[in-house]
This record gives C-alpha cells, sequence and structure tokens, in this order.
C-alpha cells in the first residue's frame, strides 16, 4: 500500500512539472527579447585523454552591438575575438583563410551592407571562433540557428525540478543527434530556470576513433551559462578592436 502511494505521487509530481517544449520555447523567447545580453559560457570538453576548456565572455546590445571573446586553456591559438559597434565589424580570419594570425578582418555593417545587424556579424564570424555552442546560438537568437538547435534534440521530457547555484531549474533531458535527419548519436541535458534562464547544456556521447584498436570512449560537453538579460552596457565594451 506504501509502494503504491508513493508511485502515485511521484507520477502526481511529474504531471505537475511544465512540458520540455515550453521551457525550451520559453528560453527562446527570453533571449530573442532581450535588449541586451552578458555574461559567461564555459565550455570543459572531458574525455579520456583529459579536460579542456573554452571561456566565453559575451555582451550584446539589439540589434547592432557585440562583444565575444574565447580563451581556450590548451592548443596553439588560445584567444579569439569579434567587435561590433554598429558601423563595422571585426573579427579572426578563420584557420583555414590564407591571411596571417595577426591581422583581423574588418566589414562594413548597416542598411545598405551585407552584414545589417549583429546577428548578421556573428554568422560571418563562426568560422573564426573556438567554440559556435548552443547555447552562445540560443543568446544571439538568430531564428536558423535556433530552430537547428531545436532538431539536434531528437527527443525531450522534463524530469525533474532541481536547483543549481541556489537557483530553482528543471531538468531536461533526451537523446542528441548532429543534426535534424541524423541518427542519434548521445544523450543531452538542459538545466533551464522556471523564466527560460539557460545555466547548463550537457552532451555525451561515445566516440571511436577510426583505425585505432582502443574501445569506444565517453566525451562530456558541459557548458556551464551565466548570461544576465536587459541589464545596460556601457558603450565602450563594444569598441572596435582591428
Amino acid at each position: 500500500m506504501i509502494s503504491f502511494l508513493a508511485a502515485v505521487a511521484l507520477a502526481r509530481s511529474q504531471q505537475d512539472l511544465p512540458l520540455a517544449k515550453d521551457l525550451i520555447g520559453r528560453m527562446f523567447v527570453r533571449y530573442y527579447k532581450a535588449s541586451t545580453v552578458q555574461g559567461k559560457i564555459r565550455l570543459t570538453v572531458a574525455a579520456f585523454t583529459g579536460a579542456v576548456t573554452v571561456d566565453t565572455t559575451l555582451a550584446l546590445q539589439r540589434p547592432d552591438k557585440l562583444f565575444l571573446r574565447q580563451r581556450k586553456s590548451a592548443g596553439e591559438k588560445q584567444d579569439y575575438l569579434v567587435t561590433a559597434d554598429g558601423k563595422e565589424f571585426t573579427y579572426d580570419p578563420p584557420s583555414t583563410s590564407f591571411f596571417t594570425n595577426d591581422s583581423r578582418l574588418l566589414e562594413k555593417m548597416g542598411p545598405n551592407a551585407a552584414a545589417k545587424d549583429l546577428q548578421d556579424a556573428y554568422a560571418a564570424s563562426t568560422l573564426s571562433i573556438c567554440d559556435r555552442s548552443a547555447p552562445l546560438d540560443v543568446a544571439i537568437a538568430r531564428t536558423v540557428d535556433l530552430d537547428y538547435f531545436r532538431r539536434q534534440l531528437a527527443t525531450i521530457k522534463t524530469e525533474s525540478e532541481t536547483e543549481i547555484n541556489g537557483k530553482k531549474a528543471y531538468l531536461i533531458d533526451g537523446a542528441w543527434r548532429p543534426y535534424g535527419n541524423a541518427q542519434l548519436s548521445g544523450k543531452f541535458a538542459l538545466l533551464v530556470s522556471p523564466e527560460g534562464d539557460l545555466f547548463r547544456y550537457v552532451i555525451k556521447q561515445t566516440i571511436s576513433v577510426p583505425g585505432s584498436k582502443m574501445a569506444p570512449q565517453e566525451v562530456v560537453q558541459t557548458w556551464d551559462v551565466d548570461l544576465k538579460t536587459d541589464l545596460p552596457i556601457e558603450a565602450a565594451v563594444f569598441t572596435v578592436v582591428k
């Protein structure tokens, strides 16, 4: 009898949880409508070879101002920078380009330019940054990127109500795929506040190295997110770095 009542109580508590699709939609809207977004994202990649981190500092003011700096803990090139002030924007050349590592690319912004706003500046620089991540895409809020991210989440379910850093959140998890019609290749977890703040995003995959005799290894990517919305940002933050 006790176990039956416990099962009923659990079922009721799960029924009381918000739907995963509603929480994800709320998250999209929160950042899409925010006049400003600022804060940090930390990626930690944990694998059998060790761990690497990438720290992202982000500030944006819609429609056309952007500051994006990334620093990784290992590798030859460690710093990446994108700046936009509404009139022009600069970014590092892609690693596959013929430009030297010391040069920065500059493009005009505005109604008559190819890049009209911060979303266009971000799109132009995605091959030049270290961590093009779903949390960063959510903050920038290009609709095409949000749709791509949504399609990566093959199945979604709100598992529980929890807490992170003293803040209420909901755990959403499910099956993950690299793009919309790809085969399932991992699992994901999201921590999202009732208001739609993204706190954490995790992808777990088992990776096999072609031609290697090593057994498949688990790789875990964790993005810890601390972004604030609709707070004032000093104009100097968006000074274009050439």
